[in-house]
């Protein structure tokens, strides 16, 4: 049997990568059993913890207090 760019000697089989699970998934299931596959994929928000939580609401505050200096300087420049 000739072996393809996909073979390897995994013992799980050949290595796919992940556009060509995509397309696989496409090509064989049908429409309704693609929906069901992608509501059983679909992972949702992860939980962060409260230091994280912390640290992005800092971030975003910082971003707009920047913001904010940018637009002054360039209204005093006017």
């Amino acid at each position: 049997m000739p072996t393809t760019a996909n073979d390897s000697n995994h013992p799980h089989g050949p290595h796919l990568n992940r556009a060509s699970d995509s397309k696989l998934v496409h090509a064989v299931l049908e429409e309704d059993q693609l929906y069901a596959f992608k509501q059983k994929t679909h992972f949702g928000r992860r939980e962060i913890s409260p230091n994280l939580h912390i640290l992005l609401w800092a971030l975003r505050i910082y971003v707009i207090v920047m913001m904010v200096i940018v637009v002054v300087q360039i209204l005093r420049t006017i």
